[in-house]
């Protein structure tokens, strides 16, 4: 509980002093095409390192994840019309069930997501099959926050 606190308050500390510093987005895009079958998972990470983003030196204060998953239009789950995915990413908030009626869908940003994405510059996410089969995609988050570097 300690370190957690700890690098809560370190990452106060480095946002309060990052005022000179500019503001960026960094972005990282993971395509697929990925088969979910029945009740699968496929787990990824983004890695915002390749778009500049030095961990411990800049600092990530929001992001936006957009995750594009489409019906392969085969399988039990067309008898029915439906199809249901549960996407997660660290901690609770920022999980949620993806609605096919769209062709992409973003999810909410999440605590552990941003002190990952500030001390590795990862950002982990899991996509599971709840009903139905189908294919993932693409990705793309776009972290927000300040280059220090």
């Amino acid at each position: 509980m300690k370190k957690l606190g700890f690098l809560f308050c370190s990452l106060i500390l480095v946002f309060c002093l990052a005022g000179v510093a500019g503001a960026m987005p960094w972005t990282d895009t993971v395509t697929g095409p990925y088969k979910i079958d029945w009740y699968g998972t496929y787990t990824y990470q983004h890695d915002i390192t390749y778009d500049g983003f030095v961990p411990g030196v800049d600092l990530v204060t929001n992001y936006a994840l957009t995750i594009g998953l489409y019906d392969d239009r085969s399988g039990l789950d067309e008898l029915f019309g439906l199809e249901v995915a549960y996407i997660s990413q660290p901690c609770l908030l920022g999980d949620g069930l993806y609605n096919f009626a769209y062709q992409n869908q973003d999810f909410g940003v999440s605590l552990l997501g941003l002190i990952q994405l500030n001390l590795f510059g990862t950002l982990d996410v899991s996509i599971t099959s709840l009903w139905g089969d189908f294919y993932f995609g693409s990705s793309v988050l776009t972290a927000y926050g300040i280059e220090n570097s």
